[in-house]
């Protein structure tokens, strides 16, 4: 129960803190939408705070497309609701949703390593997923170890 109990403390944690870093596109972004956003995530419905950031997210990368919004600060918030919505997605168990926000997130700002880091773990989470490597494993009868799909404990 105790390890139930931290868990929880750590995803309530880790909700307040995005929800913080909402505040730094407050009035860049459409205000409802965001009110909206961090409603849902502090209630803890991700399908609903993902389906807010994908609407943000399309309104941006439609300004972005008409050259509208081509500043390396719009930019930059296009990247942060990508990455959201990946960590949303993340949190659902919907893996190559995840691992596509994040790729995005890259793409819009390659030199944050946050972004670079999730997605190289949804990418690592997706390979050790793939039927064709679980495959190998059962008709090898190696370890997982040998494929590199789990840390050694040394």
């Amino acid at each position: 129960m105790a390890d139930t109990r931290a868990s929880y403390q750590a995803y309530v944690r880790e909700l307040k803190q995005r929800i913080a870093k909402l505040e730094a596109i407050r009035g860049q972004v459409p205000e409802t939408l965001l009110d909206e956003a961090r409603t849902a995530l502090a209630q803890g419905d991700g399908c609903r705070a993902d389906s807010l950031f994908a609407r943000i997210e399309t309104k941006i990368q439609a300004a972005i497309q008409a050259a509208v919004l081509t500043t390396q600060a719009n930019i930059s918030i296009a990247a942060k609701v990508a990455y959201q919505r990946s960590q949303i997605a993340k949190d659902e168990v919907r893996y190559r949703p995840a691992y596509e926000h994040a790729r995005w997130a890259v793409r819009l700002a390659p030199d944050n390593s946050r972004y670079r880091s999730g997605s190289g773990e949804l990418a690592w989470i997706l390979k050790a997923a793939s039927p064709q490597v679980g495959n190998r494993v059962r008709a090898t009868g190696r370890s997982p170890l040998h494929f590199g799909l789990v840390e050694s404990s040394k």
